[in-house]
């Protein structure tokens, strides 16, 4: 028997219900398979009132036997049976005109190519129960496509109905499910060579699909009815056709696989219909129909296969003898605003095979002489009842063999197989039943030894057939020790010889290493008979196997190599002291393993000796200046580690970033070469903490200059006092001074001043842009635009610290007006002849004279202020001489001053006129 004829195929029935008669069919000929129509009705109308937007089925005949419908074509509906047959228009992608490979053997015809303006309907009504709510439609399709607009062309369609509850014959224009309805208009767009094929016209070409398999979840109507409809009209305009063929069934959604598949790891093979865009198997816990659960069961479980074959193995069954699965599959779909319709089938899976979990073998005995192997011979069972075992054969491997048949309950021994190095041990409760198979090797070596188990007593018949093959190894066992130092130091090496003292022969024995953390089926790390452990840094496991190559008989052992941590020195003391002071060094080995050491002032070689050993661990020692101390260790093994110590005479160090701030500033005073340091300052500094020990710098800020005392202490406390002073110097307080008081427009010079307090260098910037780093400067003005000039000072003192001060100079325009006439009368009015000025006037002299030289008047003052002249009735000449008015006329002036802070004597002449 052919294991493959053992495989149960999963196959999907469909079960549709149509109401036609009374009596509401349930699926019965939904596949044609009567080679009629029965439970089938047809209709047949005019499709020419079609838009490009609606369809116009306008039906005008019923037909309970659509083989009565004709055209001018031909038949309308027409059965075919031969399952080889396929459609003339289709030959360069072919259509059969029944899909076989899904199992049916009749389909029909709907419409045909005469494009007369006709419209068919093939439609089918039944009754929904448990085992129809799986409806499967399977369609091919053939349209021309002239290029109309939208359902002018050629078009079919396929839904599926509700029908009313309460009126079972009363079909509603409701879906069973959104993605119940495909349509398609005949057009070159539907083209994409993968399910739309189309011919080489260059007009009017015809397009066509190949067989598509649509399934539909009915549960939700198990008791009510629903209507299969497909329709196919002719193109609108009575010049195009289509045509197309269906089938259908409709079934329960569970099917029962009985595993037995052959041999391997496979249990069986479950089949879901092909054809679908795509598969989800997945687990469940339950054989069930229920639609929704299994809808839930695909959501939340892993799926275990995505292929319309779902391979059950050994691993998915683990101890079961039955496990539940079920199949999402996913339909194709004819519009994208449509979702796919999905259907569920679920599946009981049997694993009927023989069990051999307990085929084990008993190696040979070390101390048995004979190579006797035995097999136990735990009783195998099917994985179920559904079979019955009938034959069991054991191979050893080396051309014997046992066969034994099941006979009256009992297994019993095929005497024609048994050998002399073959026996057989019984139970000592029940005589009759095999215990234990022994057989007996002539020669060493590894066997395969397989055990084959099957349901038929028939040994050439494969049905059910489970093998087990097992390595077994007939060795010769040699013995192994080791030669080593047993215990190293940390880092060191180790050379270990493998031997075989029991063994005389051992030129053909292989010595293979491992890591403690290797397995032996690992490669191993090192083959050979002496190992050279390398730089080994904790206690280590070896795991070595010696193996006669010629028997391979085998044995293994374990070399442990102990490792020795070199000592670990601490040296604690103080290692910092003042002149004069002891320091007390103590020694401390971390890993506890020192057993003699050695102090010395001398650096040890290398490797480091220990010449005078002791097991002193403090060293009281008084340097006179730094000294280093080593100290050599060794452990009972022999490492060797030596430590040093440095000690310092507490020397200290005292260093400031700066020694010259401004006030205000900080300096930072680190202190070193000692163990920890405090600080005073005199005068006292109040930014400073006095008498505080500290390993870190301070920093302080002294308002003068200061000197500070840092003491150094050494690790017992003794110190020493150095000392640093801080010189503090005050900033410059910016101060201006200049003369004259303003700026003369006819002599624009300042003589200007640095006079800051603690003022050294000076920056001047004038307000014409002039510059200048001189304490005095006489500066000249270039810049006169304005009623004043601007002057800026940066003064700094010896650090660059720095003050600035600015103070802005009036511009001084100086004017002296003499009129040239004036009319004294006594009438109150122009009575007095003076000058005007606004202006600060020095060494006035002011002279009227007539024509003769003689002098009328005179006025002199040393500093005149323009405030002073503001009543000209006090000085100015009223026109008299000797207290007499002088004569109207013209009479010469004389005007002679100086300005504030100009050494020069202005003069100036003119004449009055006296107008009586």
């Amino acid at each position: 028997m052919n294991i493959n004829k053992m495989q149960l195929v999963f196959l999907f029935f469909l079960a549709l219900t149509i109401t036609l008669k009374a009596q509401v069919p349930t699926g019965a000929n939904l596949d044609f398979s009567s080679n009629n129509y029965t439970n089938w009705t047809a209709k047949e109308g005019s499709y020419q009132a079609s838009t490009s937007s609606t369809p116009s089925w306008a039906w005008s005949t019923t037909y309970n036997d659509p083989t009565l419908a004709t055209d001018g074509g031909g038949r309308l509906f027409e059965i075919y049976t031969d399952t080889a047959a396929t459609d003339p228009r289709t030959s360069a992608h072919p259509i059969k005109k029944i899909p076989a490979n899904w199992g049916y053997t009749h389909s029909s015809l709907i419409n045909n190519a005469n494009g007369d303006g006709n419209c068919s309907q093939l439609q089918y009504t039944m009754e929904v129960n448990s085992q129809n709510s799986l409806l499967t439609f399977n369609y091919a399709m053939v349209l021309e496509a002239p290029g109309h607009q939208g359902y002018e062309n050629p078009t079919f369609q396929i839904d599926v109905m509700k029908h009313d509850p309460n009126n079972p014959s009363l079909m509603l224009n409701q879906l069973v499910d959104d993605c119940a309805f495909f349509e398609k208009q005949g057009a070159t767009s539907a083209v994409d060579n993968i399910t739309w094929f189309k011919d080489n016209s260059t007009y009017d070409p015809w397009v066509w699909c190949k067989w598509q398999q649509i399934k539909v979840n009915l549960a939700k109507f198990i008791g009510d009815r629903v209507t299969l409809r497909i329709r196919l009209g002719d193109c609108a305009f009575t010049a195009h056709g289509a045509y197309g063929y269906v089938v259908a069934k409709a079934e329960a959604p569970v099917v029962e696989v009985a595993g037995c598949a052959g041999e391997g790891d496979t249990v069986t093979l479950a089949h879901a219909p092909t054809g679908f865009e795509s598969y989800k198997w997945f687990e469940i816990p339950e054989l069930t129909s229920n639609q929704t659960d299994l809808e839930g069961y695909a959501t939340t479980n892993t799926p275990v296969g995505t292929d319309s074959v779902l391979v059950v193995t050994e691993a998915m069954m683990g101890n079961a003898t039955q496990k539940f699965y079920a199949v999402e599959l996913v339909s194709p779909r004819t519009q994208t605003t449509r979702p796919n319709c999905k259907a569920y089938i679920s599946a009981k899976v049997n694993d009927a095979r023989p069990r051999l979990d307990n085929f084990t073998y008993i190696p040979v005995d070390p101390e048995d002489p004979q190579n006797k192997v035995g097999f136990v011979f735990a009783d195998v069972q099917a994985s179920g009842n559904a079979y019955f075992l009938g034959w069991q054969k054991f191979d050893f491997g080396d051309g014997d063999s046992l066969i034994f048949t099941f006979d009256n309950n009992k297994w019993k021994i095929d005497s024609t197989t048994l050998t002399s190095r073959t026996t057989v041990k019984h139970s000592l409760v029940d005589p009759s039943i095999v215990d234990t198979v022994y057989h007996t090797y002539q020669n060493n070596g590894t066997y395969q030894v397989t055990r084959c188990a099957q349901t038929s007593v028939d040994a050439e018949c494969d049905s059910c057939r489970k093998c087990k093959t097992i390595e077994v190894i007939v060795p010769e066992r040699p013995t192994l020790s080791f030669i080593d130092r047993d215990t190293i130091c940390f880092g060191f090496n180790d050379t270990i010889t493998a031997i075989s003292p029991n063994n005389v022969d051992t030129a053909n024995y292989k010595y293979e290493w491992w890591s403690e953390n290797q397995a032996y089926t690992d490669p191993p790390m090192f083959v050979g008979k002496q190992y050279i452990a390398q730089n080994l840094t904790q206690t280590t496991i070896f795991k070595v196997r010696v193996t006669d190559t010629i028997t391979n008989f085998y044995r293994k052992n374990n070399d442990t190599i102990y490792v020795q941590a070199f000592p670990d020195i601490k040296l604690t003391g103080d290692t910092i002291i003042c002149l004069g002071n002891q320091a007390s060094i103590n020694a401390n080995d971390a890993t506890g393993e020192t057993v003699a050491m050695q102090w010395s002032f001398i650096q040890p070689s290398t490797p480091a000796v220990i010449t005078n050993p002791s097991t002193n661990p403090t060293l009281n020692y008084t340097p006179t200046k730094d000294t280093t101390i080593y100290l050599i260790a060794q452990t009972s093994q022999g490492c060797v580690a030596w430590k040093s110590v440095r000690l310092h005479i507490v020397d200290p160090r005292l260093k400031a970033d700066k020694t010259k701030i401004c006030d205000g500033e900080s300096v930072v005073l680190t202190g070193s070469n000692a163990v920890s340091y405090s600080f005073t300052a005199n005068p006292p500094d109040a930014s400073l903490t006095e008498n505080t020990k500290t390993t870190e710098p301070v920093t302080v800020s002294p308002l003068q200059t200061t000197t500070y005392t840092m003491k150094g202490y050494g690790s017992n406390d003794c110190f020493a006092e150095r000392q640093i002073t801080i010189i503090v110097e005050p900033h410059p307080v910016a101060t201006i001074s200049y003369s004259p008081s303003y700026v003369d427009v006819d002599v624009p010079i300042l003589a200007i001043k640095d006079d800051s307090p603690n003022g050294v260098y000076s920056a001047w910037t004038f307000s014409d842009g002039g510059t200048s780093n001189a304490r005095t400067i006489n500066y000249t003005f270039h810049d006169l635009s304005k009623d004043s000039v601007q002057i800026s000072l940066i003064s700094s003192n010896s650090l660059g610290c720095s003050d600035t001060t600015q103070v802005r100079v009036p511009i001084e325009l100086f004017a002296v007006w003499i009129p040239n006439a004036f009319t004294p009368n006594g009438d109150g009015s122009n009575d007095y002849f003076f000058f005007k000025t606004l202006n600060q006037l020095e060494d006035v002299n002011f002279e009227v004279f007539n024509r003769w030289g003689q002098q009328l008047y005179k006025y002199s003052e040393k500093v005149l202020n323009a405030s002073d002249i503001s009543d000209i009735t006090k000085f100015g000449w009223d026109g008299k001489f000797k207290n007499e008015y002088v004569p109207s006329g013209t009479y010469q002036w004389k005007f002679t001053y100086k300005r504030e802070g100009n050494p020069r004597v202005y003069k100036r002449t003119g004449v009055i006129n006296v107008i009586r």
